[in-house]
């Protein structure tokens, strides 16, 4: 199998957005003899500390100039009477390391103090890889008596089931250095336990519709600072060497509340600097379709092709739209339930629910306008978008608006054919990318499905059926006659998605849900009982309703296997009714 495949495989098994706890692996489970290899290693490898010390250990990857997709670390070993994890993300539940910015996607963090493990992954989008010599993440030790405390990786070449780094599916870690730190009792002379001085003077300016920079004083500290990590809107998102952080990717006319804290070589932490908030400007593309002072067509579906481009310029009202309506409002029929978003060429869309409400910061409640149902129905319907800055477009079948399932299907034409086939230009509303990776993907509509469905809202969206495909840990599914997705655990079961909460929770994408036949799906067994991340309690769920294990006999009466239990968040095990406890 050549390399090109390889990375399509991983492509569709990294870029897959992993429910955290349930990880057993970026990589896949196929293993090819090739000439690459990597290394993690614990810097630094030795220390001599005193009890009470506060230190850094540094996951630090080596490529070795190969391209890695993901990197998994089960488990990071320590010894809990001896050493204590300090938790770097006071808003996370539980206790997390300090990721590293190698990778765009961290989808596991987390500690077991009882135990002494610690879990991380990291992943590449489906499009970039790492290559390099960097930091992984950063462990940040509290030494707690005398003693030699090891700190080792469970690493055995050639098992993807440990720890791994993934380049084009193939697990290519080959060697881990750990670390051994020696702990007397008494405090060192000169030992730091002073944290550096908070950050002042942060203040933040918008750059853009999608970007807002920061900058600040730097801080003070009795040996050095050596970095400041950044919150936005309470929730650590990076470290930085340096007084300054541009942060892009965000959502237009929304507001972010922003605080900075600094670090020293000790690890010791200053608290946050006072919050400063700005608001992202707005942008032809950001009102859900319909915002802008102008229009310019979309250059093409696929290839660049020579279309009309010329842009329009717009009046406050448009001769297109029911007198009174501007374009970009919110609007909605007498029976108060659908709302809708209008352009200036006369076209409406319907705002799926209200999660996608929401992802448009200047979209108020109280701005909807109500119309008579002869005048909503005066105002042409369309079902096609494509977001700011992609030049792909979609047309959107609503499924399960309670739910939030919805797909979108590529109309996989030219721009040209798009025209020939009597499509216009300004049925296409723009969509922030949010939204686009809200909706679940189906397969695209070919030129033959377009060609007999002269009205956007008749186009049939029924997939083909899909043939068996392999199934994987962390992969999304379902089947083409339910909305229901499930999640495939490591031991290879299948575990409902409850909500669409639920889904969020874990920073899923719809995309990333794998179509499979209903015979498939059947052939999977069901996940019967689950646990928190880091949580003790074993609970059965018996429909909507989670019930407590309590003991170890009713554990085994019930035919459980501690290695089937599936890991849950706490969104997740909230979503679930109590029920009596099993004894």
């Amino acid at each position: 199998m050549n390399a090109v495949v390889w990375k399509i495989i991983i492509s569709l098994f990294v870029a897959t957005i992993f429910i955290p706890g349930f990880i057993k692996g970026a990589t896949t489970s196929f293993v090819i003899t090739q000439n690459k290899s990597a290394s993690l290693a614990l810097s630094p490898q030795t220390a001599l500390l005193a009890a009470g010390d506060i230190f850094l250990a540094a996951i630090t990857l080596d490529t070795k100039g190969n391209a890695v997709d993901g990197v998994d670390i089960f488990y990071l070993n320590y010894n809990p009477s001896l050493l204590e994890v300090q938790d770097d993300d006071s808003v996370m539940s539980g206790t997390q390391i300090d990721q590293g910015s190698l990778m765009p996607n961290t989808l596991l963090n987390s500690v077991d103090a009882s135990s002494g493990k610690i879990s991380f992954s990291q992943v590449a989008d489906a499009s970039s890889s790492y290559v390099g010599v960097g930091t992984l993440a950063t462990v940040r030790f509290k030494a707690l008596a005398a003693g030699t405390a090891s700190v080792t990786f469970d690493f055995v070449s050639g098992n993807t089931a440990d720890t791994n780094a993934a380049s084009d599916g193939v697990d290519i870690l080959t060697a881990v250095t750990n670390g051994t730190y020696t702990i007397t009792g008494q405090t060192q002379p000169g030992q730091d336990t002073s944290a550096p001085s908070v950050p002042s003077n942060l203040s933040a300016t918008v750059i853009s519709s999608s970007q807002i920079g920061l900058t600040w004083s730097a801080s003070s500290d009795n040996v050095a600072v050596v970095g400041y990590r950044v919150y936005r809107n309470g929730v650590q998102i990076t470290t930085v060497g340096s007084v300054s952080f541009s942060d892009p990717g965000l959502l237009a006319s929304t507001s972010y509340t922003y605080a900075v804290s600094a670090y020293d070589t000790a690890g010791n932490v200053s608290g946050q600097s006072l919050s400063v908030s700005a608001t992202t400007g707005g942008t032809s593309g950001d009102g859900g379709g319909g915002g802008g002072n102008s229009y310019v067509a979309p250059l093409t579906l696929t290839q660049p092709t020579t279309i009309n481009t010329t842009e329009i310029v717009q009046t406050p009202l448009s001769p297109n739209l029911p007198s009174g309506i501007p374009e970009g409002s919110l609007v909605r029929g007498p029976d108060g339930i659908k709302v809708w978003i209008v352009n200036w060429h006369g076209y409406k869309r319907h705002i799926f629910n209200p999660a996608v409400f929401n992802m448009y910061g200047h979209f108020k409640w109280d701005q909807i306008k109500t119309l008579d149902q002869s005048t909503l129905d005066s105002i042409k319907t369309s079902d096609f978008y494509r977001a700011d800055g992609d030049t792909r477009v979609f047309s959107l079948k609503e499924i399960d608006e309670r739910q939030g399932f919805a797909q979108k299907r590529w109309m996989n034409i030219s721009g040209d054919k798009f025209t020939q086939l009597g499509y216009k230009w300004e049925q296409v509303f723009i969509i922030n990318t949010k939204e686009r990776d809200y909706y679940q993907e189906g397969t695209p509509l070919s030129e033959q499905e377009l060609a007999g469905n002269a009205q956007p809202t008749t186009i049939t969206t029924q997939p083909v059926q899909p043939a068996t495909i392999k199934i994987f840990s962390g992969m999304l599914v379902k089947s083409q006659d339910s909305p229901i997705v499930y999640y495939i655990t490591p031991a290879l079961l299948k575990k409902p998605i409850p909500s669409i909460e639920v889904f969020n929770s874990y920073n899923n994408q719809w995309s990333n849900v794998k179509a499979i036949s209903k015979q498939q799906l059947d052939s999977i067994l069901l996940v019967s009982a689950i646990r928190l991340v880091g949580g003790v309690k074993v609970y059965i769920l018996e429909n909507n309703t989670k019930r407590w294990v309590k003991t170890q006999d009713a554990f085994y009466r019930l035919g459980l296997d501690w290695n089937k239990i599936a890991q849950v968040n706490q969104t997740e095990l909230n979503h679930y009714l109590e029920g009596s406890s099993v004894e």
